[in-house]
């Protein structure tokens, strides 16, 4: 399935990126109609290494479930960013 994604949100992502370089930041997606209108971003919540791996925690996915649902709105997925790497998913993201 193909998604779109508004400039504002893109931009939102991308600046996020940036703020928090080198460390890997992300967050959440939804829309409508196969297109992304709002962005759930979190902090990572990995322990030990935050430059090379994101992680989340199950009240991160409760929350962004809460705030699609409130303002009627898909969820799609988890987005992140991977600073030392390709952008391609990692093992760890395929699974």
């Amino acid at each position: 399935m193909e998604f779109k994604i508004t400039k504002r949100h893109y931009d939102i992502i991308i600046k996020q990126v940036q703020m928090n370089y080198p460390q890997e930041s992300g967050g959440f997606v939804g829309g409508k109609d196969h297109t992304i209108s709002a962005i759930y971003p979190v902090f990572n919540q990995h322990l030990f290494n935050k430059t090379d791996t994101f992680a989340l925690i199950p009240e991160d996915f409760e929350r962004a479930r809460m705030f699609f649902d409130k303002h009627g709105l898909e969820y799609y997925g988890v987005y992140h960013s991977h600073p030392k790497a390709e952008a391609v998913p990692s093992k760890q993201d395929l699974v």
